[in-house]
């Protein structure tokens, strides 16, 4: 891909406002668990920059997954009079509407609970706090559709209250594995929320197309791998329902219980959870998006016989091939540059 993809400005009402191809920069970038952030810069004096506005859509080409909402707009200028006037509007994937919302206990209750797979937890979330299961009709979003669950995913528990939607959904997404993003539907004007399990695209395994990331095979530019425990913990306590002296305090693990230098706690307010078996889930969940862990970033080559999205996609599980190590990794966020005449990935 070395031309560069138009990108299609839509208004508040989901209509197309304009297309844009004279840009200078774009990149977008497209994430597993969490919400990619994407950029574009152009001259200002280019008749279609005024249609970047916070608040409208954006579309590339025609991949409705592709998608995302315009945050915030900076215009700047040098000492050379418009020739140096630019724009950059910068935004995030469209599943960052999320962000938008806290999670709200039911009335009567101390917090948000469920307890089922990956799958019907987050889409059921989603509903309750922005879809048509609000209780709050000023909470909908109307443009948003939510696809029919496959209860895919692990079974997942969940207690929380007054944190922000994507956050919970993010931590969901690192504890499962599931994968979850917004599809831009602009024939019916609708935001569609899915979900997915990745495909397993591993050297050591035959029923599926392999992808191997290696610079000796010609599907890698550069590589990095970090090993990283800024985050890591090992043992939690999981504060359940009631107060005070009665409040139930569950430490997590029981058994091969962490001592010393290497205890690493971290605390876990569950009002909602009354039950040891749900708390020492809530605490096993938590611990497992806390793991220490080891990341890898690749450069992929123009000329890579993978093609992004047809051989490889994000959610999918692959293998990275550098330091003499065979790194199996699923594929957490893809970014996309587009120069002129240049692109990267």
């Amino acid at each position: 891909m070395s031309t560069q993809v138009p990108v299609r400005i839509f208004d508040s009402s989901l209509n197309l406002a304009t297309e844009i191809a004279a840009y200078e920069s774009l990149y977008f970038t497209r994430a597993w668990s969490g919400i990619g952030a994407w950029s574009l810069n152009m001259n200002w004096n280019i008749k279609t920059a005024s249609e970047l506005q916070r608040g409208k859509i954006i579309m590339l080409g025609s991949d409705g997954r592709k998608s995302g909402i315009i945050t915030q707009v900076t215009k700047s200028q040098g000492k050379s009079g418009k020739g140096s006037q630019t724009i950059t509007a910068e935004g995030v994937e469209l599943k960052g509407i999320t962000a938008r919302r806290i999670v709200l206990p039911p009335s009567g209750s101390a917090a948000y609970n469920a307890n089922s797979n990956a799958e019907n937890v987050l889409k059921t979330l989603i509903s309750a706090c922005m879809g048509p299961a609000a209780v709050d009709v000023n909470r909908r979003i109307s443009a948003l559709s939510i696809a029919t669950n496959q209860n895919r995913g692990p079974n997942y528990v969940l207690s929380v209250a007054g944190t922000r939607l994507n956050e919970e959904l993010t931590t969901l997404a690192n504890a499962t594995a599931l994968g979850w993003w917004m599809t831009f539907d602009p024939v019916n004007k609708l935001f569609v929320l899915e979900c997915g399990m990745g495909t397993d695209r591993t050297a050591g395994q035959y029923a599926n197309g392999r992808a191997i990331f290696s610079a000796k095979m010609g599907t890698m530019a550069s590589g990095q791998v970090t090993d990283s425990d800024l985050d890591y913990r090992n043992f939690a306590y999981v504060g359940g329902s009631g107060s005070g002296s009665v409040r139930i305090i569950r430490p997590y693990p029981s058994s091969a219980i962490p001592t010393g230098l290497d205890r690493r706690e971290i605390w876990v307010d569950s009002r909602g959870l009354t039950t040891n078996a749900d708390l020492d889930a809530q605490g096993a969940q938590i611990l497992v998006d806390k793991a220490a862990a080891v990341t890898a970033e690749c450069s992929i080559l123009a000329s890579s016989p993978l093609r992004y999205q047809v051989d490889f996609d994000i959610g999918d599980l692959v293998t990275i091939d550098t330091f003499d190590l065979q790194l199996s990794k699923r594929i957490q966020s893809v970014r996309e540059s587009w120069g002129r005449g240049t692109y990267d990935i």
